[in-house]
């Protein structure tokens, strides 16, 4: 009977250890490593599949490394993570991340690796991201820019500064020169000095006259008592008309009728009376009144309640009463003083403000206007609430003045609000607008800050926002008179991919406009960082 081999292999193995031997070796059959690697590596040339999300990975921040994140790995047929891990920095060079990029029907590794960074950004930095703030008392806000740091940019948060007396803050920005992005870093600088003090008040009697009619405070005629109302009068060198400014300490006086030696009071006789009497010297806070420079002369502001005096009714008639109201600016609370009566104070005539951008007009709002009113955008209707004028200010400068209630466009009513809003006239530069032509229209440019009056968002809804705001010549900051050109042509939005700023969409937007369409300057950003749309008109 024929042994098997294995058994045979089994015996001769035995026989060879006991006898010290040692067998020849006998091939047994391999697999083809080789033939397999081939095969598999045509198999496996790289996935097909997207790789997964990233991982979120959290590290402290080390001074003097860079953070090389982890990544995904395509091996073995499936996708392994590979953890991310410090590196130390390298002078000169920043880290360029890895990436998976499709190409055909397979998905590729580009590697990271470090590369040599840039003495300065070459593209337009992206939009500022928008920061919430409390205004804080005693301290100004700085606002966040981009940093171009190691080749890329950084976001860098904003922070409170403290103020600075006579000091205003002028923000940083980003400039084009040649073909690279440079900073010019903020600073502070002096503000803009305030207007002269109105002249020191003399203790001699003088003739007080009213800016808005040229007739003069009277203290009518006959014998003068306690209690004698104040009132307008046509000016006549009466001693009815003689006052006197009794000096108290700086710039506060008491107001005397020369004659009688009696006092202007605004409480003489209690109660809910705002007529202005007359009535014995006592030298208490409702006999006490500063002198404020506004409009050409000055206001007479109260010490014990902060009222002005005020002629009633923005009136011109003889016998017109004298109040003491709520303080607005307009030209019947400013008065000027001489010996004799000056021609009246041409009147300023009100005009109707449009955007050039909508057609709609600049709007105070229905109902009363206070300090703070917001200025708005809103259908042009011919009311009240649209009526301003433009006051000569000297030096081609001009206050915007709402014609109905005498209070003047102010671009730090509240702060660092940038809406715009209406306060009471001091003539500070925060109320002086220079009128630039430009377009179809003009800008009026602050002279305080450089801002142009802005239309938020150059939006057209009924209630948009007025702001002050980097002048940048679009049509959402261009105002004209009404007729004075027509009201925009229909437009329509064309996608022109991802736009970051202005000077983005100056390069992009003659571009996707094509004739017998145009760009009309305007555009906005439908999909963040994805895509933006130009409005073309024919």
């Amino acid at each position: 009977m024929a042994r098997s081999p294995q058994r045979w292999l089994s015996t001769a193995f035995v026989a060879a250890t006991l006898l010290g031997t040692t067998l020849p070796a006998v091939a047994q059959p391999q697999p083809d490593v080789r033939d397999h690697r081939q095969s598999s590596d045509r198999d496996d040339d790289g996935p097909r599949e997207a790789p997964p999300p990233l991982r979120m990975e959290r590290r402290e921040v080390r001074r003097g490394f860079t953070w090389i994140p982890g990544r995904w790995e395509w091996s073995r047929r499936q996708w392994n993570w590979l953890p991310g891990h410090w590196e130390r920095e390298r002078s000169g060079k920043r880290w360029r991340e890895s990436r998976w990029e499709r190409a055909n029907d397979r998905w590729v590794l580009i590697d990271g690796d470090w590369v040599d960074v840039t003495s300065g950004p070459t593209a337009a930095p992206p939009p500022p991201r928008e920061e919430r703030w409390e205004p804080r008392p005693g301290s100004v806000w700085i606002r966040g820019r981009w940093d171009w740091r190691d080749g890329a940019w950084t976001w860098r948060d904003g922070r409170f500064e403290p103020e600075r007396e006579r000091e205003r803050w002028q923000d940083g920005r980003w400039e084009l020169r040649g073909d690279r992005w440079e900073w010019i870093e903020g600073s502070w600088a002096p503000r803009p000095p305030e207007p002269p003090p109105p002249p020191r008040p003399r203790d001699e009697p003088v003739v007080l006259v009213s800016a808005a009619s040229g007739k003069c405070l009277d203290a009518g005629g006959g014998a003068k008592r306690e209690g004698t109302p104040l009132q307008l009068w046509q000016c006549n060198g009466t001693e009815a008309q003689a006052f006197v400014f009794r000096i108290l300490g700086g710039d506060q006086v008491h107001v005397v009728h020369a004659d009688s030696g009696l006092c202007a009071d605004v409480a003489p006789r209690g109660g809910n009376d705002p007529q202005l009497r007359l009535a014995r010297c006592t030298g208490t806070p409702n006999q006490v009144f500063g002198r404020v420079g506004a409009g050409g002369g000055f206001e007479l502001v109260n010490a014990g309640n902060g009222r002005c005096l005020d002629v009633e009714g923005r009136r011109s008639d003889n016998g017109t009463r004298i109040l003491h109201w709520a303080c607005h600016g307009g030209p019947n609370q400013v008065w000027r003083q001489g010996t004799e009566s000056p021609p009246p104070r041409p009147r300023d005539e009100p005009v109707v403000l449009v955007s050039a951008a909508s057609g709609k007009c600049l709007d105070a709002g229905g109902g009363m206007k206070r300090e703070g009113t917001p200025l708005q955008l809103w259908q042009c209707n011919g009311t009240e609430a649209q009526a301003f004028a433009f006051r000569a200010l000297g030096g081609g400068q001009l206050g915007v003045v709402h014609a109905g209630s005498g209070l003047c466009a102010d671009v730090t009513a509240r702060g660092n609000d940038a809406q715009l809003r209406l306060g009471r006239c001091t003539g500070a530069p925060s109320q002086a607008f220079a009128r630039v032509v430009a377009g179809n229209g003009f800008q009026l440019v602050s002279a305080s800050n450089g801002h142009c009056v802005d239309v938020e968002g150059r939006r057209s809804n009924d209630g948009t926002h007025i702001l002050h705001w980097a002048c940048n010549g679009g049509p959402n900051q261009l105002w004209r008179f009404p007729g004075g050109s027509p009201p925009p042509p229909p437009a329509r939005d064309v996608q022109a991919g991802p736009i970051w700023n202005q000077a983005d969409a100056e390069a992009k937007c003659p571009q996707v406009c094509r004739p017998p369409e145009r760009w009309n300057g305007q555009w906005r950003t439908t999909d963040p960082g994805r895509m933006s749309v130009c409005s073309c008109s024919r």
